[in-house]
């Protein structure tokens, strides 16, 4: 190695001239070849839309959400777990998972409160049949008071009844049979009579629900026993209405 001052040679180490104790020289350090295409300190590197994937939606997703809602409960739930397992695999490149546990759930759960309801409409809805036909049959037996209290306390005659009360014919319809105009009968055997004659009047039938062609109850089996809920609707001299079955007793007459 040569000395720059002095022009000394000698054989390094050491790195100072043994003969002026100068620095030597040392080669210079390369610098690093620049890199390409790397953005500064603080600046990001744009990113290109297309190199975004977005996640599609299952088709086997979709199909267990509609027959899920449909109440396909076997097809639905296998559908499901169809779509659950192809979701997982994607690596997120599939969506859907909700809509495929919504359908499953639908599927099961949607079965269930129609097991349920179905039973509490059909039973409100003859409540509500029952309902009518007590308000009818109640509205018969005021009208049947009204007209006695102006006939000297007599009761219309049997075969004259329905043309002396003269009721609007929806109060004579019955919701469970509507294709019969009049769906009561009345009580013949009260037909005529004065309203003080009855020993009872809480027990002496006016009208009950009939399937007698000429709608007047001559006997029990002239009264339609099972038209709502297994039993029928009947009105009274007093005025009430009750439900009543079959294996009651019926009182046609009951005379002082």
């Amino acid at each position: 190695m040569q000395c720059p001052q002095c022009q000394n040679e000698w054989t390094p180490p050491p790195d100072e001239c043994p003969n002026c104790q100068a620095l030597a020289a040392t080669p210079a350090l390369l610098a690093p070849p620049p890199l390409e295409n790397v953005p500064p300190m603080g600046i990001h590197a744009p990113y290109h839309q297309e190199d975004m994937v977005t996640p599609q939606t299952s088709g086997w997703a979709i199909a267990t959400l509609i027959l899920g809602l449909l109440s396909c409960t076997l097809v639905a739930f296998v559908l499901g777990i169809i779509a659950l397992v192809q979701i997982s695999k994607s690596r997120g490149q599939l969506k859907g998972l909700g809509m495929a546990i919504t359908g499953m759930l639908c599927s099961c759960v949607l079965p269930v409160c129609l097991m349920i309801l179905i039973p509490v409409v059909v039973k409100a809805n003859k409540r509500d049949q029952e309902t009518l036909c007590m308000s009818n049959q109640r509205q018969i037996a005021m009208v049947t008071k009204i007209w006695a209290q102006d006939n000297d306390e007599m009761l219309p005659s049997a075969n004259a009844f329905w043309k002396d009360v003269d009721m609007p014919a929806h109060f004579l319809i019955c919701s469970t049979k509507p294709e019969q105009s009049v769906g009561y009968g009345f009580n013949r055997h009260a037909g005529g009579m004065a309203i003080g004659a009855f020993a009872d009047p809480t027990t002496a039938l006016l009208t009950a629900d009939s399937n007698a062609a000429n709608q007047l109850i001559s006997g029990k089996s002239d009264i339609d026993g099972t038209r709502h809920n297994g039993g029928y609707i009947s009105s009274y001299l007093d005025g009430h209405v009750a439900w009543c079955t079959t294996d009651q007793l019926v009182i046609l007459i009951q005379a002082r």
